[in-house]
């Protein structure tokens, strides 16, 4: 089995500038894929919508190909929303053959389409149709055996909760079981890695292959885990009704559950910069890092208001002018790769945010600012509390710990060295090639 490595930054990119990259920034970073030994890149999209202004890469169509200096070892391919075609049903084939050439003029290797879920039950067939509609009636007179006879108050419990359930099952779960069933009649089909948080829609897909093939199933949970998030573990009453995967591939030792489902090491090369940060002393400027909960963010943001020297980034996902704009008077803030603000922080502050036991891990103190209704969104365990990290709920609070947490890094640095070792060691795991071709099972 080998691996191959597909790269969408230009396409997943283009979502911060319209697609609209240099023509000398794209063979650049054409070279640059190329010297790592990338085997597909994926320019952009390939579409009809000329609706606004877009760069190249929106289209990526073969005239703009023709003009890039491309690695002759380097594959490329585009993606095409599946609305594109579903759209035009009674013109389908031209419309397609308006997207692309057969493939032996076309410079493409690699097509792939995505759909958003009420797209992809658009695209399911008339069979699928008939039997998603049969599920979707079915369902609610199926779990309705279940209620039980109120003996007790758990009795009464779990009959409020299994007619919750009823309401709350989506359509989107009835597709992801077609889409399972449809997976597992492929032949020559032995393992699937996918991507796991482990919600209803996993589930569903899980029930339908371990129902009907002998497929594995190995679950990713290649990211920063909360302790809240207890949905997200896998039990062993899930492997008894049938849903659990056959295998959980986790981020680090700290997320491996102890109970009768196979947990085992994953690799993830997202962290990888953990294990390639070298600490240097502290820095004098606060380093707030927001949320991809706007809440969180907005009241991380309103604590925060009388520090000095901030520099804030905001989450990916999430744009700055979501972000109530007053609370933003006086802050700088910045686009900077995590690992280079680290160098400058005097205390990194968050919430809700994974980047955080990142900090821990590279030697950073760190303040959650957490909010006292609801669940508390964070990353840390409480090894290293009051030392390395603390959690504050107010701007009172936030201004005591902060010099606690200075005082105690000025005369405890080896401490620190330690906690913050500990913190690498148990929720990252290195991705080098040995442990890549161990995860994955590569020859």
């Amino acid at each position: 089995m080998t691996l191959q490595v597909l790269d969408c930054t230009l396409r997943d990119g283009g979502y911060y500038n319209s697609w609209d990259f240099g023509i000398d920034l794209i063979n650049d970073y054409l070279k640059a894929m190329s010297a790592i030994s990338v085997d597909y890149v994926e320019l952009g999209f390939r579409s009809l919508d000329t609706t606004g202004f877009k760069g190249g890469c929106a289209y990526t169509t073969d005239s703009f190909i023709k003009k890039l200096d491309i690695p002759s070892e380097l594959k490329l391919g585009v993606m095409i929303n599946a609305s594109e075609i579903l759209n035009h049903r009674k013109r389908q084939a031209s419309t397609l053959s308006q997207l692309f050439k057969p493939s032996s003029k076309s410079p493409l290797t690699l097509v792939r389409i995505v759909c958003h879920m009420h797209e992809f039950e658009s695209s399911l067939s008339l069979k699928d149709f008939f039997y998603l509609i049969w599920l979707i009636l079915c369902y609610p007179f199926r779990t309705l055996r279940l209620i039980a006879k109120e003996e007790s108050e758990d009795d009464n419990i779990f009959n409020i909760n299994l007619l919750k359930d009823i309401s709350n099952q989506g359509i989107d779960s009835f597709s992801r079981y077609i889409f399972g069933r449809n997976i597992s009649k492929i032949r020559n089909i032995n393992k699937i890695y996918s991507w796991s948080e482990f919600q209803n829609l996993e589930r569903s897909f899980n029930y339908a292959i371990r129902k009907d093939s002998n497929i594995k199933i190995f679950a990713c949970q290649f990211y920063i885990n909360y302790p809240a998030y207890f949905s997200s573990v896998v039990q062993d009453i899930d492997e008894l009704l049938g849903y659990a995967p056959h295998k959980v591939l986790v981020n680090g030792k700290e997320y491996i559950v102890d109970n009768n489902i196979d947990y085992q090491l994953g690799v993830s090369l997202r962290y990888n910069k953990v294990f390639k940060y070298k600490r240097e002393d502290n820095g004098s400027s606060t380093i707030v890092l927001g949320s991809y909960l706007i809440g969180e963010t907005n009241n991380l943001l309103g604590v925060i208001q009388g520090l000095d020297n901030v520099v804030f980034k905001g989450h990916p996902a999430i744009h700055i002018s979501t972000i109530k704009a007053y609370l933003l008077k006086g802050i700088q803030t910045t686009n900077e790769d995590i690992y280079d603000l680290f160098p400058n922080a005097a205390i990194v502050v968050g919430a809700a945010s994974g980047t955080l036991l990142e900090a821990v891990a590279c030697g950073a103190s760190v303040i959650v600012v957490a909010q006292k209704e609801g669940l508390i969104t964070n990353p840390l365990v409480d090894f290293g509390k009051g030392k390395i990290w603390d959690i504050v709920f107010s701007e009172i609070e936030l201004k005591i710990k902060y010099r606690e947490l200075l005082v105690f890094r000025e005369n405890n640095q080896d401490e620190i060295n330690t906690i913050a070792d500990w913190y690498k060691d148990n929720f990252f795991v290195e991705p080098t090639v040995e442990n890549i071709s161990k995860v994955f099972e590569l020859e």
